[in-house]
């Protein structure tokens, strides 16, 4: 750990200790005052604890908070650097603080009158300050490290442009607390640089060097207590999915398809079973107003089944408001030669199958409300790559179908980046991105953005 990184982890306990006392005497105080009094926004004060006492209790309270922000890794050294992470997961330790203390007040209803007022403001209060209170130290510590004050200073090895890139990165990057005290390209280079300076971590870089040459460097390092770095190319594009598992002594590197696997599929699985329900509720009157226009302007049933290819190849029936006239598919081979989109999907600006109706519901994304029952079901997702017929999917170059590795989706990166203006190879690229590199927070802004993509669509996208 870089001495900058210890003194940063060192004081930021106490900090967030003082900043929930402060939250929490904020609250105390705010909820006497005749403001909050006058607009009836807490119930009648019957009984309040004197300062003092309440503020043993809150002391000891706000070291099991302290204790929720260690578990939430809010401690680590290596999540310093990320504040958006930090941001979110202070929100959730403090709300799980706030359960913790509404369990104990449960159990102890006899301390003292419990104000409902007093625990959401302060826990609102410790999150704005905790927040601001690490975004000023955050501020302090990158005007040290642009200073040079605080950094580890180390040793690149490599002679290719790769090691080029890295040394002017980091030299232009100062806030990640590294300092490039030379480069060398032998191991009687590194030595003599060990000897005549104080350096804390070797880093190499270069892609050509050999195993043996590599391991000189790594025995020089062991042999010297010195922290060894190794960035070999050959997974730069798969490290999100990298994991590393020791098998009877052997260490073994294995690639997973996508970092949806495991819990992550689990948190993914329980944001589309409770947002897909909701939307089917908020949507529920105005789809039956839209299968009522579909129902009395055409003939033929208000929803279509598509056949579509699913994760791991598996095919399922899309649910989608009909669009087109009936019998449309049989329509199609007549129309494949006037397709005005590259790769294997049909795509034509004014398409005679689709009714009036249909153009407008396509022209909003109205036809695809009834994908949130396809969510419900498990068959599709509210995020990932939109899901295409199994004609279209045996022209998919070999690479993309690795969009078949996790359940597609009502939207994505492709719908929010130009929706179907875009050539297939360019929404398969940017949907394969999103496949290798999947997170939440992903998800959730992905999500954000949809209802921006439908406002802003070009008139005869479909």
């Amino acid at each position: 750990m870089r001495r900058s990184e210890f003194f940063y982890t060192l004081i930021l306990p106490p900090l967030d200790y003082a900043m929930f006392i402060l939250a929490s005497i904020v609250a105390y105080r705010l909820r006497s005052t005749d403001f909050i009094r006058q607009f009836e926004l807490v119930s009648p004060i019957f009984y309040q604890l004197p300062l003092r006492q309440y503020l043993v209790f809150v002391a000891g309270m706000a070291v099991v908070w302290v204790i929720f922000f260690a578990i939430a890794g809010l401690y680590n050294p290596k999540q310093l650097r990320v504040f958006i992470d930090q941001i979110g997961k202070i929100i959730l330790a403090t709300i799980a603080g706030m359960v913790g203390v509404v369990v104990f007040l449960f159990f102890k209803r006899d301390f003292f009158y419990a104000s409902r007022f007093i625990i959401l403001t302060g826990s609102g209060f410790a999150i704005l300050f905790v927040i601001i209170a690490r975004g000023i130290v955050r501020i302090i510590r990158k005007i040290l490290l642009a200073h040079l004050i605080g950094t580890k200073p180390v040793i690149v090895i490599g002679g290719d442009s790769n090691t080029t890139h890295f040394i002017e990165t980091l030299s232009r990057n100062r806030g990640w607390g590294y300092r490039v005290c030379g480069r060398v390209f032998t191991a009687s280079q590194l030595e003599q640089k060990l000897t005549n300076h104080q350096i804390e971590e070797v880093i190499l870089t270069d892609l050509n060097f050999s195993k043996e040459k590599v391991n000189e460097f790594l025995v020089l390092c062991e042999t010297r207590h010195m922290d060894f770095r190794y960035a070999p190319d050959i997974f730069s594009a798969a490290l999100p999915r990298i994991e590393m598992e020791a098998i009877v002594g052997f260490p073994l590197i294995s690639i997973k398809r996508t970092p949806l696997e495991g819990w992550g599929r689990v948190r993914k699985r329980i944001m589309d079973i409770f947002l897909s329900a909701l939307a089917l509720l908020i949507f529920f009157i105005p789809g039956i107003i839209i299968a009522l226009f579909i129902k009395f302007t055409s003939h033929g049933a208000v929803f279509v089944k598509l056949a579509r290819v699913g994760e791991n190849g598996k095919s399922f029936k899309l649910y989608k408001f009909r669009s087109m006239i009936k019998d449309a598919e049989e329509l199609k081979p007549k129309l494949l030669p006037m397709n005005e989109r590259n790769g294997p999907l049909f795509k034509m600006k004014n398409d005679p199958r689709i009714t009036p109706t249909g153009r407008f519901l396509r022209r909003w994304s109205l036809d695809e409300l009834p994908n949130f029952y396809n969510v419900l079901i498990g068959a599709m997702s509210l995020v990932g790559p939109r899901p295409h017929e199994e004609e279209e999917v045996t022209r998919y170059k070999p690479y993309q179908r690795k969009l078949l590795n996790i359940r597609p989706g009502i939207t994505g990166c492709a719908q929010i980046s130009g929706r179907s203006a875009l050539d297939f190879d360019e929404e398969a690229r940017l949907d394969l991105y999103y496949v290798e590199h999947w997170n939440l927070k992903m998800d959730i802004a992905i999500l954000l953005k949809t209802p921006f993509a439908v406002l802003w669509r070009k008139e005869g996208a479909v």
